[in-house]
């Protein structure tokens, strides 16, 4: 059997008891990780054979579940069917989330690759001193902290 709390049925007292138990729970742990997001309202606890629902996968990727539908229909997210609704696996979700994951550290790395690819390439044809270069870069953060301070400004009621 599973249980569903939702943090609106959870009182303070039982917040205080949770805040207790976490002091007594090693640090690093599990049971810490589980008290920890009990107490920050950002724990679902399942078990690894559990089956979810398309909006189930959808409030735990931070998703919509149209979004959750098309991943099932293109194959990236794997499910069988239940009747006529979809079902996805903890494990099948798992293995969604670390290829996501994955990729999304592919692709950084790849951005990343082909910035420095195109910095040698520019300081190939037209090579910058490091004074020049350190001035530039302080001209840069200088224009992104005037913008930070303007669109700061612009969001501020007036007085």
């Amino acid at each position: 059997m599973t249980a569903v709390i939702e943090r609106e049925q959870l009182t303070e007292r039982d917040l205080d008891q949770a805040k207790a138990c976490r002091e007594l729970v090693q640090k690093g742990s599990v049971l810490a990780a589980i008290l920890d997001g009990i107490i920050d309202d950002n724990v679902l606890v399942v078990r690894k054979d559990e089956e979810l629902s398309p909006a189930q996968a959808a409030e735990i990727l931070g998703v919509s579940r149209p979004y959750v539908t098309r991943l099932l229909k293109s194959g990236l997210l794997e499910s069988h069917m239940v009747g006529s609704h979809h079902r996805i696996t903890v494990l099948a979700l798992r293995t969604y989330m670390a290829n996501r994951d994955a990729g999304r550290k592919e692709y950084a790395h790849a951005i990343n690759s082909r910035a420095k690819d195109i910095a040698d390439a520019v300081d190939e044809v037209a090579p910058v001193s490091e004074t020049s270069r350190n001035r530039m870069r302080d001209l840069v953060a200088e224009h992104r902290r005037e913008a930070i301070k303007a669109s700061s400004a612009a969001v501020s009621p007036a007085e």
